[in-house]
C-alpha cells in the first residue's frame, strides 16, 4: 500500500498534467469556434513592472509593453482592446500593424490576437511545465514500480502524453483554424 505522501505526489502530477490539457482544448476550442477579423495596432500600452529576483533576492524593475488593437466584429462595431500578453520588448508589434484577431461572436470583448504569442503562448507554457513533471514522474515510477496503486499502464500513457503535449501545442499552433 502506498504512502499518503506518495499518492499526494501522484494526484498532484496527474492535476498539472490535466491543467495543461485544458488549457490546449480550452485554446483549441477558441481557435476553431473564434470568429476571424482584421484589425489594427492602435497603441502599445506601457506599464512599469517590478519583480522580486529570487537568486540575487533584489527587486528588478521593467517596462512591459502590451498591443492595444481595434477591430470591426460581424455587426460592424468597432472594439479596441488591450492584449494581456505584454514583454519587455515593444518590437513585437508596431503602431499601425495590421493583424488577425480572433474573437468570441457572443462576447467580441474576449478576443486575441492570432499569433503564437497571443493565442498559444499560455496552452504552450503550461504544456512545458508537463516535461519535468512527467520526466521526475517517469522516474519515481521506475523507482518505486511495485509500490504504486495506479496502473503502470497508466502511468507511463501519462508520461508519453504529457512529454507530447507541448509538441502537440506547437504543431497545432502553425494550423490556421477557421
Amino acid at each position: 500500500m502506498p504512502s499518503t505522501r506518495k499518492k499526494l505526489v501522484h494526484y498532484a502530477i496527474l492535476l498539472i498534467i490535466c491543467f495543461s490539457v485544458f488549457q490546449y482544448f480550452k485554446t483549441m476550442t477558441f481557435a476553431i469556434t473564434a470568429n476571424t477579423a482584421q484589425g489594427r495596432i492602435d497603441d502599445l500600452h506601457k506599464s512599469w513592472q517590478c519583480h522580486r529576483n529570487q537568486e540575487t533576492d533584489r527587486e528588478q524593475c521593467n517596462w512591459y509593453y502590451s498591443p492595444v488593437f481595434s477591430f470591426q466584429d460581424h455587426k460592424g462595431q468597432r472594439h479596441t482592446i488591450r492584449s494581456s500578453i505584454s514583454s519587455s520588448e515593444n518590437s513585437h508589434y508596431n503602431i499601425g500593424e495590421r493583424v488577425t484577431i480572433k474573437y468570441e461572436k457572443q462576447n467580441p470583448g474576449h478576443s486575441k490576437i492570432n499569433s503564437f504569442n497571443g493565442l498559444w503562448f499560455k496552452a504552450f507554457f503550461f504544456s512545458l511545465w508537463c516535461l519535468p513533471v512527467a520526466l521526475v514522474y517517469l522516474f519515481l515510477y521506475k523507482k518505486n514500480k511495485p509500490d504504486s496503486d495506479i496502473h503502470p499502464a497508466w502511468q507511463l500513457n501519462l508520461v508519453k502524453s504529457s512529454l507530447l503535449l507541448p509538441v502537440l501545442v506547437y504543431v497545432s499552433s502553425q494550423f490556421n483554424w477557421g
